[in-house]
């Protein structure tokens, strides 16, 4: 089942490290009570859902099923995702460590995948403890990439492997420490990209063969995010686009930057086109690399602008403080065209709106959304998102100019998402 998360843009990594067993807790596993009625059967390609419950445990929604509780933790759950073929399900819990559920059989498998020792571990005697910030499945496989916060004195974040389906895992630090960042996978799940606020690393799966690209000049200084510069593969993984300012052939910038095209396994960079922006902005790259929308700062305002080859314009001037870019509508699945539609909020963030082709607008969703971070898009049409209603919060499921449906009721954490999709593989 494939998993397709383009608002906002998110990222994972991966390693081939071999496993030593007997780190961490037994294996545990649950047998839920036999049902007295016929078990349902899903559609061939059910939209899977892992998420909170108001009862802090992990359930499963599951497309023709129904919700089902998965977990058998004594500590509630923080955060939880769900692999792309839906057999594993891993979530942090209260003490702040990682779990799994393997679902792979039917029944419900716990393990432990990071412990609290670990993680003490890793901050030696300062305090508090190192935790995990972000952990992500990589695409097509069981495994997990982990950003983990540490308190080593010097602090910062490093990343971390971690296959979920051993038997007996043992986590893996991918790179020196200080050296991690965001990490954006590709969809194969065979190549990795790593931004860093200076810098751009591409690699296969075995990080010795990591390597900087644009090694010239740091031409990702400035590009206006702490996390360096977007990523956006394409879906057969040739290669991604990626956003950065334009030098000439002494180093010096030109006042312009451009979308590049990279094609694996990375010996060349091509641009696709440039625009004139200030070298500090925030670059929002389309699903096919065709299109850029940018955000540039100045005064007490905000231009939010959109620029394709031969084509530049500013959409929207408004206060900074009260307008946001949201994020690409995903591409027609006829893979020929490029997004037509993308997102953008003002003046109030609950009530985003959709813009198509430069010209429709309307509301995106038919309800307040709590948190746009946790809209996210099944299809072109599809997308889930978390709306307040009396005290508590529903996961909606909604299409295009159409009324949703709620699948379920959700725990909310402000440092994780509390729900993750799979659908389609």
């Amino acid at each position: 089942m494939q998993k397709r998360i383009l608002l906002p843009l998110v990222v994972t990594l991966v390693a081939a490290v071999s496993c030593t067993p007997g780190l961490f807790d037994p294996v545990v596993t649950a047998t839920l009570p036999a049902s007295e009625t016929p078990t349902p059967v899903p559609p061939e390609d059910p939209l899977e859902i892992a998420y909170i419950n108001t009862d802090g445990k992990v359930w499963l929604f599951q497309e023709g099923i129904g919700p089902r509780p998965i977990m058998f933790d004594q500590q509630n759950a923080l955060g939880v995702q769900i692999s792309d073929d839906g057999e594993i399900v891993a979530y942090i819990n209260a003490l702040g460590e990682l779990l799994a559920i393997d679902l792979t059989d039917g029944t419900p498998i716990q393990r432990t995948l990071i412990d609290s020792s670990y993680l003490s571990s890793l901050s030696g005697d300062s305090q508090p403890k190192a935790y995990i910030q972000d952990f992500k499945f990589i695409p097509n496989k069981p495994e997990l990439i982990l950003t983990i916060h540490l308190y080593d004195g010097v602090g910062g974040s490093d990343n971390f492997w971690v296959d979920a389906g051993h038997l007996h895992p043992v986590p893996s630090r991918l790179f020196a420490p200080g050296q991690g960042g965001t990490v954006t996978y590709s969809p194969d799940g065979n190549w990795f990209v790593i931004s860093r606020p200076d810098e751009l690393i591409l690699s296969p799966e075995s990080v010795v063969q990591a390597r900087r690209i644009f090694d010239e000049y740091p031409p990702y200084v400035g590009l206006g995010s702490r996390n360096g510069p977007s990523v956006v593969w394409t879906e057969d993984a040739s290669g991604f686009y990626t956003a950065a300012p334009i030098y000439n052939n002494n180093g010096e910038l030109l006042g312009k930057s451009g979308i590049w095209w990279v094609p694996m396994p990375g010996d060349d960079q091509q641009l696709v086109f440039d625009y004139f922006a200030q070298l500090y902005h925030q670059a929002y790259i389309s699903p096919l690399g065709q299109q850029v929308i940018f955000l540039t700062e100045y005064d007490n305002l905000v231009d939010l602008s959109i620029a394709r080859r031969g084509f530049q314009q500013v959409f929207i001037t408004y206060p900074k403080a009260a307008i946001g870019f949201v994020g690409w509508a995903p591409a027609p699945e006829n893979g020929e065209e490029d997004s037509h539609c993308f997102v953008y909020w003002q003046d109030q963030p609950d009530q985003p709106t959709l813009v198509c082709d430069g010209i429709s607008m309307s509301d995106l969703a038919s309800r307040p959304v709590y948190d746009l971070r946790s809209i996210r898009w099944i299809d072109d049409d599809q997308f889930l998102y978390l709306s307040p209603l009396n005290g508590q919060y529903d996961l909606v499921l909604e299409q295009i100019n159409q009324p949703g449906n709620t699948v379920a009721q959700v725990q909310v954490n402000a440092r994780y998402p509390c729900y993750d999709y799979s659908k389609g593989k």
